[in-house]
């Protein structure tokens, strides 16, 4: 047993249990696992009547987290004792200690404590339901629970005693752990089982690293930045006292000065996907989650972020920071608004309760180390470093020996690219985004929609009761007027009791309902207090899977992906037909991951299109890729035009003019009044005068689309280019 390691990812596997073999053991033991609070636990179970040995693993001591009677207490004063009759040892008390700390800042980071865990509801259903994609679960076609009898039950106990790492838990159980929530109650059941078992992995490991078991005069006390604590409460904080321990979450936006001179240069990219692995590598229970161009971390008060990024700055990457500082009790992803709304409206009560919790929020930039003074020339390239002349079809450039290093990692694709530029040819590159902070807002704005739906699901069903109830009481006052009568006067009163009785039990289901709106209606009210961070993780995961799933579908010759290892940038010989390919994929692809989030400007993900001659540069391409403001759809044509589009705007252009082929003479008209007039009244009054003969293109003026957003379009995905 010495050697079996504390797997904390555990502490929550009874969550997987099927609710029938809940029934099935408490009829066969004689009671019900834990409680009807927590009944995911087996603290109380008896192993000797189920047939199976305790385990006696570290692990089992997982089980006892949600002990608050005990484990609020001293922890030399905790009297807990598993069915054997032990008590926990030093190290086991230890391991606990930091397990509840680490769920608590999972769960205080993942969603609405106080209010949502109150006040929750029955959901409808008992997986998970995606704020992005609410159908998945049904979907999938299969069932959450990963224990659905008592045998696989017997495997449970096994698995506790068994694990060798929350690694090989999470990869074996990952699919039922994805489909169960992480609270079946609604609203909270958002959030995968997966991920709040991953993050607290992450965190437990964190918080071991940098504490220490103290034993002097045979008590024991917790070390954490050379503060010792003998209480959960002191180290997290409570409404009455500061927390002691402090901790950091960290948003890191990864940035380069880089111009991209010539097409090799990008292997920059390639560059920087390699230095995001290696932090991963190097700090992988600090990486919450990271994407091409950002990572989110927990750090603990002495790791240097510099040293983190090391690589990085010596590389001449820079990095965009916000960092959140507070204690273990208050720290959450979206602390930093917070405190911004609060100095933004002056909200001096918000601030006043910050502060007593030493809440701080910095933003900065890590910047690579310059030299006092750099000799010309400097390298075209990145701006830092004195650069060597080079000369290449009779241009001069000055690249230092550094991102000359980079140049000279040519992949297969350049061959292609010097094939493309001998034919002259027209590209297009695109680009797949997602915006971190796009998605932090569109997170909070989903939830609250979410309570909504339950608001009104809860309102129609009071209504429809009520509805019931009025025709049960219409026909008690006409049984009551057939009383008069001797006949079956006693079969009347004997129905009408019925009824009585049956409009009772309708008007207490009404009360319920109401009941669970007002609670429903209070989470609402603190719906800004969501803290996202674990459904920024799932979004993320999601993103990553559904860009793998596009390249999955276009492994082939003429769309190619320039860096194999970075799925964000791709590139083809520019055609009308392979256009429309991508950009179809793209909403396919999006429809299957987020069919809820993609319909306005908020939508946190985006495709964009850049087309040009070959020769056009590749920093150019990037510069636009890189712009801030985003739509569903953005796209450029080199000295054409360029415009962003809604996914609903794109859907209608595409039904009413790309596949349904209007006659090509009128959509030819209409271009070349754009071009000479350069006026949307022009082209609308057209438009308008042949809405008989065009009812489909008059359909997108109908909806508002400016008839340069339309054409544009066409010309990209039609191929009906006047200007070529």
């Amino acid at each position: 047993m010495s050697d079996k390691k504390f797997i904390p990812e555990l502490h929550d596997i009874g969550k997987l249990v099927d609710n029938k073999v809940k029934e099935e053991v408490k009829k066969q033991i004689g009671k019900q696992i834990k409680s009807s609070r927590v009944n995911h636990v087996f603290i109380d179970f008896d192993f000797k009547k189920f047939g199976v040995p305790q385990p006696t693993s570290p692990s089992w001591w997982g089980q006892y987290h949600h002990e608050k009677k005990e484990i609020n207490k001293n922890i030399n004063k905790w009297n807990l004792r598993d069915s054997l009759g032990n008590a926990p040892s030093y190290d086991n008390k230890y391991s606990l200690f930091l397990l509840v700390l680490a769920d608590h800042l999972a769960s205080s980071s993942s969603r609405i404590l106080r209010l949502a865990s109150e006040n929750k509801v029955n959901p409808e259903k008992e997986g998970i339901v995606k704020l992005w994609d609410k159908e998945f679960y049904e979907s999938q076609g299969k069932h959450w629970a990963a224990f659905r009898t008592k045998e696989d039950l017997k495997k449970l106990f096994e698995e506790i005693e068994n694990c060798s790492s929350g690694e090989d838990f999470l990869n074996k159980y990952r699919e039922c752990l994805l489909l169960t929530p992480e609270d079946k109650g609604f609203p909270l059941n958002i959030t995968s089982l997966y991920t709040h078992c991953e993050l607290v992995g992450k965190f437990y490991r964190v918080l071991e690293k940098h504490t220490d078991v103290k034993k002097p005069d045979g008590e024991i006390s917790i070390e954490y930045n050379k503060i010792n604590v003998k209480k959960i409460k002191e180290a997290e904080g409570s409404k009455k006292i500061e927390g002691k321990w402090k901790a950091r979450m960290i948003k890191c936006w990864i940035k380069f000065p880089h111009s991209f001179v010539r097409l090799r240069d990008i292997n920059l990219l390639s560059k920087r996907e390699k230095l995001i692995e290696n932090i991963v590598k190097n700090y992988p229970d600090n990486v919450i989650y990271y994407t091409s161009d950002f990572i989110f971390l927990f750090l603990t008060l002495n790791e240097d972020l510099e040293i983190i990024f090391k690589e990085f700055l010596e590389q001449g990457f820079y990095i965009e920071v916000i960092e959140i500082l507070s204690n273990l009790g208050s720290l959450d992803s979206i602390l930093d608004k917070k405190v911004l709304e609060a100095r933004k409206s002056k909200n001096h009560q918000m601030l006043k309760v910050l502060n007593n919790r030493s809440t701080k929020v910095y933003k900065n930039y890590l910047m690579p180390e310059m030299p006092e003074e750099i000799s010309p020339p400097i390298c075209d390239i990145c701006q830092q470093r004195r650069g060597v002349e080079q000369v290449k079809e009779n241009i001069k450039e000055w690249i230092c020996d550094e991102c000359n290093s980079i140049r000279d990692k040519a992949g297969k694709f350049n061959e292609y690219a010097d094939e493309w530029e001998k034919e002259g040819v027209k590209v297009c590159w695109f680009k797949f985004s997602i915006d971190q902070k796009k998605l932090e807002e569109w997170l909070l704005k989903a939830f609250e929609c979410y309570i909504d739906e339950g608001i009104n699901k809860l309102e129609e069903k009071c209504k429809d009761k009520f509805n019931e109830k009025l025709e049960k009481v219409d026909k008690v006052n006409k049984l009551k007027k057939l009383m008069d009568y001797k006949k079956g006067k006693k079969e009347i009163e004997k129905s009408i009791d019925k009824l009585n009785y049956e409009i009772k039990e309708i008007e207490d289901e009404i009360n319920k309902k109401i009941k669970k709106i007002e609670s429903l209606k209070k989470i609402k009210e603190e719906s800004k207090n969501i803290r996202p961070l674990a459904l920024q993780v799932d979004f993320n995961k999601d993103y990553k899977d559904a860009l793998k799933e596009f390249w999955d579908e276009f492994g082939r010759e003429d769309i190619k992906q320039p860096i194999s290892e970075y799925d964000e940038l791709g590139v083809f010989k520019y055609s009308p037909k392979l256009a429309t390919e991508v950009v179809k994929r793209f909403i396919k692809i999006s429809e299957k991951y987020f069919p809820d989030c993609i319909s306005d400007k908020n939508c946190p993900i985006s495709l964009s299109l850049s087309i040009a001659n070959i020769k056009y540069p590749v920093r150019e391409h990037w510069r636009f890729f890189e712009k801030s403001e985003k739509d569903f759809l953005n796209v450029r044509y080199q000295n054409v035009f360029e415009d962003r589009y809604i996914k609903k705007e794109l859907d209608i252009i595409i039904k009413n003019i790309i596949d349904s082929a209007p006659t090509s003479s009128f959509l030819h008209k209409l271009l070349y009044f754009e071009r000479r007039y350069q006026s949307d009244i022009y082209i609308a009054v057209e438009i308008f005068n042949n809405r008989e003969n065009y009812p489909k293109i008059y359909e997108l003026f109908s909806n508002e689309i400016k008839p340069s957003k339309f054409l544009n379009l066409y010309r990209v995905l039609g191929g009906e280019d006047i200007y070529d």
